[in-house]
């Protein structure tokens, strides 16, 4: 596991989650390689992590771009702050994928399936599918620096507009040898969605003692996750088309969607 590192993309104003995703980290991870935790202005210290600061918030594109510079590695396995690891990382897996990842010159694999695909097909890897509407986006993992420096352009945007440009059909999607493993390379939680805590994954946490900072974090309401799990299921297995229509009736019923489309 030569010339590769980890990469946690952070933001100060969701630092109250540190501390329990490295506490999943020391027990998941037996760390054999660089880590680095890319942060705003904070400086905290935890064993084995390198933290990178980048200055005030201009935009995720900027912090991102800023952080690539000050690391070394050709290859990274990205993961953000509120992605908890929670089972055993197999290193020895990994390192399989990373010599796969070299050999055949990938620019980016993700480490988690696309739900309800390949699922039939033999354990591996597989080039993402064009169909894919976002196929290359911020999911665990593993990306060849230079690749993930074109996709930040050299202007200021947010890590939705990040994936955004990425999906199929963008006007300004920067092609790349992509693939995906069709099992969970890296198991995680989920642990903020929308800015507040996942009631479920909460309760997962507390039960295994992972350590959780008390702040003025919202919890989400139950109801609401449910609600986001069936607009995950539909964007997965519904045609694009239905959607389309669909989308309209659901909105006037108040569930509500990031785009019109």
């Amino acid at each position: 596991m030569k010339n590769i590192a980890v990469m946690v993309i952070a933001y100060d104003k969701y630092s109250d989650l540190w501390d329990s995703f490295f506490d999943c980290m020391d027990r998941y991870w037996s760390k054999k390689i660089p880590i680095y935790l890319v942060t705003n202005n904070k400086l905290p210290e935890y064993n084995g992590v390198t933290t990178i600061k980048t200055g005030d918030e201009l935009s995720w594109s900027n912090k991102v771009r800023c952080a690539l510079n000050k690391i070394n590695e050709d290859y990274l396995i990205v993961l953000l702050e509120d992605y908890f690891l929670s089972d055993i990382v197999d290193d020895n897996g990994l390192e399989d994928l990373l010599n796969d990842f070299i050999s055949n010159e990938m620019d980016y694999l993700r480490l988690v399936p696309i739900p309800f695909e390949y699922k039939n097909k033999k354990k591996g890897i597989y080039k993402l599918d064009e169909k894919f509407q976002y196929g290359v986006n911020l999911q665990a993992s593993i990306w060849r620096k230079d690749y993930l420096r074109k996709l930040l352009y050299d202007d200021n945007f947010s890590a939705w507009e990040f994936e955004a440009r990425q999906k199929h059909g963008s006007k300004v999607k920067i092609e790349g040898k992509c693939s995906t493993v069709n099992y969970f390379a890296i198991n995680y939680m989920n642990a903020v969605v929308q800015g507040k805590w996942d009631p479920f994954v909460l309760e997962e946490l507390k039960d295994r003692n992972i350590c959780i900072l008390e702040s003025d974090r919202e919890i989400m309401k139950k109801r609401e996750v449910y609600v986001l799990r069936v607009k995950e299921w539909m964007s997965h297995t519904i045609p694009k088309p239905i959607i389309k229509r669909v989308k309209p009736i659901l909105a006037k019923a108040g569930m509500r969607f990031v785009t019109a489309d």
